[in-house]
């Protein structure tokens, strides 16, 4: 029996050439047949790494589908659906990365090549590890929400009420606020936005 899918392609034409997907080149299918495409999101995993969750759309259940990314690689065997999402764990937190998708055992319109690039963030904040009690410093986020707002929160050591500031962060995820610790001891600072929180860091106050 004919892969109506395949059919559809070779009846419909014989050359095929390039598409942009994601600003990268892939084989495109004939008119009305949509190529495949990936599009990755990231999270980062608590013992250092990130891990990627990979979504491809419009791929052939007929051909093996790899997957391709730094030192990650995966096969997903041929009777996988039409758009399906796998996970990758890769060793880097931060920059811009691509991964490379493409059919196996697949030749003529049935192969497929797509690529597609993706920034890993790790929200974080940046700040002196000690000051003293009443000065004045600088806090600053990165990898945050660009254009977004954001609030610090400093816990004091006796676990009393916190003091917040907010601010926006710029067109690069970077903000910066000006905080001041009143009493001694040994504070908690912690920046979050909408869906993102930086781990906690600790300051002491002198």
């Amino acid at each position: 029996m004919n892969n109506p899918r395949t059919t559809r392609k070779i009846v419909a034409a014989v050359i095929f050439g390039a598409a942009v997907v994601g600003g990268t080149a892939a084989y495109a299918y004939p008119p009305n047949v949509a190529s495949m495409t990936a599009s990755v999101a990231s999270a980062p995993k608590p013992a250092g790494g990130s891990t990627l969750t990979v979504t491809v759309s419009n791929s052939n259940p007929s051909c093996a589908i790899k997957l391709d990314v730094n030192e990650a690689k995966k096969v997903v065997a041929p009777g996988h659906p039409v758009n399906f999402t796998e996970t990758l764990d890769i060793k880097s937190e931060r920059g811009r990365h691509s991964i490379t998708v493409k059919t196996v055992g697949c030749k003529g319109p049935n192969k497929e090549f797509t690529k597609s690039s993706f920034q890993l963030l790790k929200p974080h904040i940046d700040t002196k590890s000690s000051i003293k009690a009443g000065s004045k410093f600088t806090v600053t986020v990165k990898d945050f929400p660009p254009m977004e707002s954001f609030t610090v929160t400093a816990t004091p050591p006796d676990g009393g009420a916190p003091i917040q500031w907010s601010a926006n962060a710029n067109t690069k995820g970077l903000g910066k606020v000006k905080i001041q610790l009143p009493t001694k001891g040994t504070w908690s600072l912690v920046a979050t936005a909408a869906g993102t929180m930086a781990a906690p860091v600790q300051i002491l106050v002198k």
